[in-house]
């Protein structure tokens, strides 16, 4: 059971500047083709194409309809954006039978009018549909972005079954009175949703509540193997498609049709008002495991007043400097919302192997991308030679954008000057 075809491309925050010789990586930008390295060094103030989201719902078992959102570093949006994407980018795709045979079953170009291409909050969203050749019941869609000013292609790519398509496939969850789907993995407690088909039409399905995993990510050097998390049943109750509900308790979802199976159903995360931001003195202590001891965490939550300790935590770090207290914090929060952003699946994103990774070392300098894994490179920093990270896709019956951390002990070396260097208040933005 997985939660959607979807491909969440790290987005191209600041680059983290250190006053010591620990220094983060940049921009971090990848594609999830077969064999995809993307570099982070952008030409000054040229566009980039920053991340991309994707995901498909079958309209018939003659075509799917493709959903793309993307964040273009450097392109500004205002009226003339469609002109202006469309005389840099020419966007087509190609459907090829699997990763390593790229043997072409059918292509096309991408117009780009006001039907297939639109823009709102930053992003830039397109749609475009794909008939399903005479006999192909799956194929991987290829999805490839020509910058013509500057000689450069982008791809990504999905999987595609055009026969056996799951909820997830099938209905689209869509937001207040949104046209697309969302892309997003969680939404907010008390705002109406639907799951809702291309062809509009009702039927019933369950939504089932279970309690989560809220263990942060272990260390990268941990050698202890995880222990098995049961995810139990909290409650259930049936809903229609193309009818909007609310949740108003936080936690872990499932959508799916066949409660007895639960094949191919779909989970999302439900979150209060002020998430990806953590803003709560309880939600502000539980981040800072990655950069502080079990006591330290220990002494703060069993302070009178939770706040004062934690701000007292940033400011030993600091030596007592508070305008360099008040920076560390906002750089460390900052990362935890990014995480949150970009690494949410069946439990924050902060609390995922790459959301731990991040918040530590920040953007990598590099992604590469395979089929079931994503190898993050940090580029050489200090008397360090390169660091490399591999997070490996992990089956999970709630997402199929769960990865986990090949951890080893060697990562010591690497990780213990970024966590010094972060109690040293060395590491600001």
């Amino acid at each position: 059971m997985k939660f959607r075809y979807i491909i969440v491309l790290l987005v191209a925050l600041a680059s983290c500047k250190s006053t010591q010789k620990v220094k983060t990586g940049s921009v971090a930008n990848s594609s999830r083709s077969n064999r995809s390295t993307t570099d982070s060094t952008p030409e000054a103030q040229s566009p980039i194409i920053a991340t991309v989201n994707t995901r498909y719902i079958v309209e018939d078992s003659s075509s799917v309809n493709i959903y793309l959102e993307l964040t273009v570093a450097n392109f500004p949006l205002d009226e003339m954006v469609q002109k202006r994407f469309a005389t840099r980018y020419r966007v087509s795709w190609l459907l090829v039978n699997d990763y390593s045979i790229r043997e072409r079953i059918k292509s096309d170009k991408i117009d780009l009018n006001e039907e297939s291409f639109s823009y709102s909050n930053g992003k830039i969203y397109m749609r475009y549909q794909v008939p399903r050749a005479k006999g192909v019941n799956n194929a991987i869609l290829i999805t490839e972005f020509v910058d013509i000013t500057a000689s450069k292609k982008f791809t990504i790519d999905i999987p595609i079954d055009f026969i056996n398509a799951r909820f997830q496939n099938r209905y689209g969850l869509y937001k207040t009175d949104n046209k697309l789907p969302t892309f997003e993995t969680y939404v907010k407690m008390g705002e109406p949703i639907t799951f809702d088909a291309i062809k509009e039409f009702e039927r019933p399905f369950y939504i089932i509540k279970y309690e989560g995993d809220n263990t942060p990510a272990r260390s990268p050097m941990s050698t202890i193997k995880p222990s098995v998390v049961s995810f139990n049943q909290e409650g259930m109750s049936i809903q229609t498609t193309g009818k909007p509900f609310k949740l108003d308790k936080p936690g872990l979802y499932f959508a799916v049709e066949d409660t007895i199976s639960m094949d191919g159903g779909s989970g999302f995360y439900v979150v209060d008002t002020r998430y990806p931001r953590m803003t709560m003195p309880n939600e502000l202590i539980e981040p800072i495991v990655y950069i502080s001891t079990n006591k330290e965490v220990d002494e703060i939550e069993a302070a009178a007043d939770n706040k004062d300790a934690l701000d007292l935590f940033f400011l030993k770090i600091t030596d007592g400097n508070q305008s360099l207290s008040k920076e560390i914090i906002r750089t460390y929060y900052r990362r935890v919302t990014a995480s949150n952003e970009l690494f949410t699946s069946y439990k924050e994103g902060w609390k995922t192997d790459k959301g731990m990774v991040y918040i530590v070392l920040g953007p990598p300098s590099k992604v590469q991308r395979f089929r079931d894994r994503e190898v993050w490179l940090y580029s050489q920093s200090g008397n360090f030679s390169e660091i490399i990270f591999t997070f490996y896709r992990t089956n999970n019956q709630f997402t199929d954008n769960y990865y986990e951390l090949v951890r080893y002990p060697d990562y010591k070396q690497y990780w213990y000057p970024y966590v010094e260097a972060w109690r040293n208040g060395k590491i600001i933005e």
